[in-house]
């Protein structure tokens, strides 16, 4: 297949996908890998990180690595640090212009770089991509708030924040998006080792927009978010549970403490903050702490309940008044029912999400 060559000297590379490895199957990393070995354009690099995954895990990257590709795909085993310092290790490792996160059961349209690579050697800090996500038996392609080509600059930083924050606005992960190396490297800009997971994209994300002097936005769909009932996203755990609340007291911390932010504009994104959390809150009581495959005892899904009512992060939502828009009715039916300890509820609303991930996902 005749491949074209992205903007600049041939022998550059200009965008290093970065491939976090922790236990799991040869044939999704194989899955994720081929799916950036065909895109149309040529110019890149494809890093592995092994994050001290078992040996199989360890071996199939490998055996993919030694895989016939002019020598791209390059390995790095490294001892269970988590996510976070999996992907800065690509970073740091990295060669290109812009670097892209994918996790390895996920993959990307082969048209992922000849849509999002700058063509006309002006290169933004960021450009983002459109993320569908692909149930078994549907895809969900969600609706962004932008239009294509849209071009964010230094005196709309105020406003990308507040989008980023902005639940429907879809940009808060870390894929699905080039970034340009040095924007990360001049600014110490890396993944927090301490929030491995939970929503550490977002907090990423949000230090990261508050350095950028450019992003653009382009509307085409890139990324594959792969759902499977396993996933460690999907998995009740009081320590996700703890490292996402942990992620927004961050986020809270880095809006009070910018200087160059207006106050007005300071006290809006404390509000879009307060109703971002009241979602992953939500998340956190449907999805983890009452979701029905717990094995904790009810007196323990209720003592977890009450530790998040002492958090921080909930006191400074309930303080900050907000329209709650965004929050479906689900989500909002949760979020009263766990303002008056109605726990019997919560439970049932987690059981029909249950019920319907489990349809979706067969």
């Amino acid at each position: 297949m005749d491949k074209t060559k992205l903007e600049g000297n041939e022998t550059t590379v200009k965008v290093s996908f970065i491939v976090p490895v922790f236990n799991i199957e040869e044939t999704l990393i194989r899955r994720c890998v081929d799916s950036i070995t065909n895109q149309t354009c040529s110019g890149f690099e494809i890093i592995l990180v092994d994050d001290g995954s078992d040996e199989a895990s360890a071996r199939a990257c490998d055996r993919i690595s030694n895989d016939d590709f002019n020598g791209k795909i390059f390995v790095i085993h490294q001892e269970n640090l988590g996510l976070s310092a999996a992907r800065n290790t690509g970073v740091h490792n990295a060669s290109g212009r812009y670097v892209t996160f994918v996790d390895p059961d996920d993959w990307v349209a082969n048209d992922f770089l000849e849509k999002l690579y700058p063509k006309d050697n002006n290169f933004p800090d960021v450009v983002i991509g459109k993320i569908q996500k692909d149930y078994p038996r549907e895809q969900i392609f969600y609706r962004y708030p932008f239009y294509d080509g849209q071009i964010f600059r230094i005196a709309d930083k105020s406003k990308l924040l507040q989008l980023l924050l902005n639940y429907d606005s879809h940009i808060y992960d870390a894929p699905g998006k080039l970034i340009r190396r040095e924007v990360l490297l001049e600014n110490s800009v890396f993944h927090d080792p301490e929030l491995s997971q939970g929503a550490e994209g977002l907090e990423f994300n949000f230090r990261l927009f508050k350095v950028i002097s450019s992003c653009i936005f382009r509307d085409c769909f890139v990324y594959h978010y792969c759902y499977t009932s396993n996933s460690i996203t999907t998995t009740p755990s009081e320590r996700n549970d703890t490292l996402i609340v942990n992620c927004f007291m961050k986020i809270y911390k880095e809006i009070e403490n910018s200087d160059n932010i207006e106050p007005n504009a300071k006290m809006d994104l404390k509000r879009s903050w307060s109703s971002r959390f009241e979602i992953a809150l939500s998340a956190i009581l449907i999805g983890s702490i009452f979701n029905p495959i717990s094995e904790a005892s009810w007196k323990s899904r209720k003592a977890r309940a009450l530790r998040l009512k002492v958090t921080d992060a909930y006191q400074l939502m309930l303080s900050l008044s907000t329209s709650r828009d965004s929050v479906g009715i689900a989500r909002k039916i949760a979020l009263y029912s766990f303002k008056r300890d109605l726990y019997t509820v919560i439970a049932l609303i987690a059981r029909i999400r249950y019920e319907q991930k489990r349809i979706l996902s067969r």
